[in-house]
């Protein structure tokens, strides 16, 4: 006897198929209820970030003068961006915009950055300015 006929004899009688019918309802509200109660009770608190100071939306007198003298102390070389690709012709230095690691422009490893991403530097200093680190073919002198 199949799983089919067992079915359709446990659902034979018209009692027995209003029976299923209510059975399935009573076990899909039951299902929605505690899905629903699991839920309520479990719910997150909401995130509070505190000991956050506003940001002054104007800047003093004071504020103005310290970023106008830190703007004067540092170097024009680090404040304009290099152009990726176009080589200077007293450029000692290049880096990869994507990278940290700065090389001489004859280092064998400079081939394997785009034109593209390259940025050069003229002095080792320019460089280290602009966040980069020296590259083993630097520290070695090669």
């Amino acid at each position: 006897m199949s799983v089919t006929d067992q079915w359709q004899k446990l659902t034979a009688k018209r009692e027995d198929k209003v029976f299923m019918w209510v059975l399935c309802v009573l076990l899909i509200i039951l299902g929605y209820l505690v899905g629903y109660w699991s839920s309520e009770t479990k719910k997150a608190s909401p995130i509070v970030f505190q000991g956050i100071s506003a940001v002054p939306t104007v800047l003093s007198d004071a504020d103005i003068t310290v970023l106008t003298d830190a703007i004067k102390a540092t170097p024009v070389a680090s404040i304009i961006p290099r152009v990726a690709g176009k080589m200077d012709v007293n450029s000692e230095y290049v880096a990869s915009i994507n990278g940290t690691k700065y090389y001489f422009t004859s280092c064998a490893e400079v081939k394997r950055i785009k034109e593209e991403n390259q940025v050069f530097f003229k002095t080792e200093q320019e460089a280290i300015d602009a966040g980069y680190e020296p590259s083993v073919c630097v520290t070695k002198g090669n």
